[in-house]
């Protein structure tokens, strides 16, 4: 039994700055989640620094911003917050874009807030990427839905999932779908 463990394959080591490098935090490109700085130009640069299947860091904190960088051309790609709320300080429409030269991205553990207090077309997350998983997350004043998943008329988007995620305060749907060829909501 042993030998045969031995001559195994065993699992690759691989040095930790290979390992850091797959983690793209945004506090590494100046975002400060303080609550009072403007992060725009800090997140979207760590957007920019995104490759395959890496992750985007939100660690504790309130990263005001006017709107994010799409997410393009990109896959297996984790965006994720721990105690992170993404604070959109004006009612700006499409805040967050996942484009359909995407696939298999998971955005977990963030609080999306705005100050939508009218109904003036701000959705937190317009997805037209393929199998996106949405989890663990809260959504609240919105100026419109806070996620929709629609490719427009083009071909329809492959798997949604939304599950375990709070809506509070949004002025159109919490989610709204048309186009999706399978989709889950939880």
């Amino acid at each position: 039994y042993f030998d045969a463990l031995a001559k195994s394959a065993g699992p690759t080591i691989r040095s930790l700055s290979d390992r850091l490098s797959e983690v793209v935090n945004v506090k590494d490109y100046g975002a400060t989640g303080d609550g009072v700085t403007d992060d725009t130009s800090a997140i979207n640069a760590a957007i920019a620094a995104l490759t395959n299947k890496s992750t985007l860091f939100f660690p504790a904190g309130k990263y005001l911003h006017t709107g994010l960088s799409a997410i393009s051309s990109l896959s297996d790609i984790l965006i994720r917050g721990e105690a992170a709320e993404l604070y959109l300080t004006v009612n700006a429409n499409n805040t967050w874009v996942f484009n359909n030269s995407s696939s298999r991205i998971t955005v977990e553990g963030i609080w999306f807030n705005g100050v939508g207090t009218s109904r003036a077309n701000g959705i937190h997350l317009r997805i037209y990427s393929d199998f996106t998983v949405v989890r663990n997350c809260r959504f609240e004043r919105c100026s419109d839905w806070a996620i929709q998943v629609d490719n427009a008329g083009g071909s329809p988007i492959l798997g949604f999932e939304c599950h375990d995620n709070l809506f509070k305060d949004t002025l159109g749907d919490g989610v709204h779908v048309m186009n999706v060829d399978g989709f889950k909501i939880e």
